[in-house]
């Protein structure tokens, strides 16, 4: 059993992802998946992070799940799930665990890998069956990876985080 503790390494990524860049990633898991937000100013974004309203919904483009995370008055941020990378165990068992919908967030400071904070959700069934469709529906259109990474980064290239979280298709609000 791994023990999370807030002001300790972060290790359920490989701490090299801490390299001074903010980002958030999708970690799946076998129930569903959770969220590593990579903070540049965790001192600042923890509030936000953990005690304000927070929206999390889905952005759907070619076959992409874009997951969005709008800490409301604060900034919005997105991550993606490219279903080639996840491993064919833990797609069984999301079949298996169809109807799990926790989502765990961490907010891990993007310099040091220290875990910073921990939200837990509850997502609706529409945002985990939404999910969970267009992963399937990816793994149909998409041949490998390489053409579901190249349309992300199109995708992200040209869709700004801000007209995501105003196109969710599904979404719901945490306060």
């Amino acid at each position: 059993m791994i023990k999370l503790k807030v002001g300790e390494d972060f290790p359920l990524m490989d701490s090299s992802q801490a390299n001074g860049e903010e980002k958030a990633i999708v970690s799946v898991n076998e129930a569903f998946f959770d969220i590593v937000f990579y903070s540049l100013d965790p001192a600042g974004d923890k509030y936000f992070f953990t005690k304000k309203p927070l929206k999390i919904g889905v952005y759907k483009n070619a076959a992409i799940p874009f997951i969005v995370l709008e800490f409301i008055g604060k900034f919005a941020l997105d991550c993606t799930i490219n279903a080639f990378k996840i491993k064919s165990e833990k797609v069984e068992q999301w079949h298996q665990n169809y109807d799990s919908n926790i989502v765990n967030l961490y907010m891990v400071d993007a310099r040091t890998n220290n875990l910073q904070a921990i939200r837990l959700l509850g997502v609706s069934q529409k945002i985990q069956h939404t999910i969970k469709a267009l992963v399937e529906l990816q793994l149909k259109k998409y041949n490998n990876k390489e053409e579901v990474d190249r349309q992300i980064i199109e995708i992200t290239n040209t869709v700004p985080n801000e007209a995501m979280a105003e196109r969710m298709v599904a979404k719901q609000i945490f306060k």
